[in-house]
């Protein structure tokens, strides 16, 4: 089975910034090779990127980089060898649909295909039939509700309705559609006019395919990320950071080597409690350690931190006693400020009043 990637689209970028697909998450992945991590990839044999060559062009983009790029990450994933092809287009396509017909019309056969939006993520097993995802509303806190399609499905989890920016049911269409037939598609897509439609979905060719007579599965979706918006996106990015954090008088008791106990480990619990549940809820986000104490008490350090369940990115020791200064740049995908600084009362608890 195929699954086949757009990123051709006439939203494919936000506005002022590089194409979507191209920005950077938190974790160090582009937008599309995040957008597939979530899938089980064993019944895919080919991966189809569909892409617009003035995106690679305007950044000096290698066209090959992309596709090892992503023959990395599905072959990393599945338990058998995938190919990656990539087709290049000219021009922007008026509706996803278009972009899916500029590339199946072009292929021979009858064959099963999946298609993923490249601006989300969520976890799922593709497998040959007629089939959309979805992820009931109640299950997120954030989400552009009127930026959807919707379902509606019967209790054999048959889909009875489907509706574009319509809130039919709390089911919405998390960006995954299953085609058992591209030939079906074609035709489908050749019967509502889609060349001169530009208001045209998948969901429209779901919704006819419905009506004549074929049967789609809803299939429930897990783990949901949206970075379809520019506000999903920096809602999403803006929870992930990279913390440093000050041990003495922050995560322990202040304490110097002209104690009577040099360098104690007196926690601060609520401190500590705090940071390790952040650190849980946020996975993209790291932690530096910074402290004035030795070398030596790295290995103490550590091991005091992982009785808390913190494991910090990396312990930086042996730091003046003094001032610290945090220099970082912002632009459009990492806006302003982005850089800030919590100055706290030395040995209080009130970490959790600032992250």
């Amino acid at each position: 089975m195929k699954l086949i990637l757009p990123i051709s689209g006439k939203s494919s970028r936000f506005p002022g910034m590089r194409p979507k697909w191209m920005l950077t998450m938190p974790n160090g992945q582009l937008m599309i090779e995040r957008s597939i991590e979530g899938l089980n990839l064993d019944e895919i044999d080919t991966i189809i990127i569909i892409a617009l060559r003035n995106h690679f062009d305007e950044l000096d983009f290698s066209p090959d980089y992309l596709i090892e790029l992503i023959k990395s990450k599905a072959n990393y994933k599945a338990n058998h060898i995938i190919s990656v092809d990539l087709k290049i287009l000219d021009n922007a396509t008026n509706s996803q649909p278009t972009t899916i017909f500029r590339y199946l019309s072009t292929q021979e056969g009858d064959f099963p295909f999946f298609i993923k939006d490249s601006d989300n993520y969520f976890e799922y097993k593709p497998k040959a039939g007629n089939n959309v995802t979805y992820v009931p509303l109640s299950e997120l806190d954030l989400v552009a509700a009127g930026t959807k399609s919707y379902i509606q499905s019967n209790r054999f989890n048959e889909v009875e309705q489907i509706a574009e920016k319509s809130i039919i049911s709390s089911d919405f269409c998390c960006g995954g559609y299953g085609f058992l037939s591209s030939k079906e598609f074609l035709n489908t897509y050749k019967e509502l006019d889609g060349e001169n439609n530009s208001s045209l979905y998948i969901s429209h060719i779901i919704h006819k395919q419905l009506l004549d007579g074929n049967v789609f599965y809803a299939e429930q979706a897990y783990s949901y990320e949206d970075y379809g918006t520019a506000n999903e996106f920096f809602s999403y990015t803006k929870n992930s950071s990279t913390i440093f954090c000050d041990f003495d008088g922050v995560l322990v008791k202040n304490s110097s080597k002209f104690s009577k106990k040099p360098w104690s480990y007196e926690p601060l619990k609520s401190n500590l409690e705090h940071l390790s549940n952040y650190l849980k809820n946020s996975t993209s986000s790291e932690l530096v350690i910074t402290t004035s104490r030795p070398l030596e008490e790295l290995e103490k350090i550590k091991l005091f931190l992982e009785s808390f369940d913190i494991f910090p990115h990396t312990i930086i020791t042996n730091l003046p006693h003094s001032k610290r200064i945090l220099i970082n740049d912002f632009s459009a995908t990492n806006p302003f400020p982005s850089a800030q600084a919590i100055n706290l009362p030395r040995d209080s608890s009130i970490l959790s009043d600032y992250i």
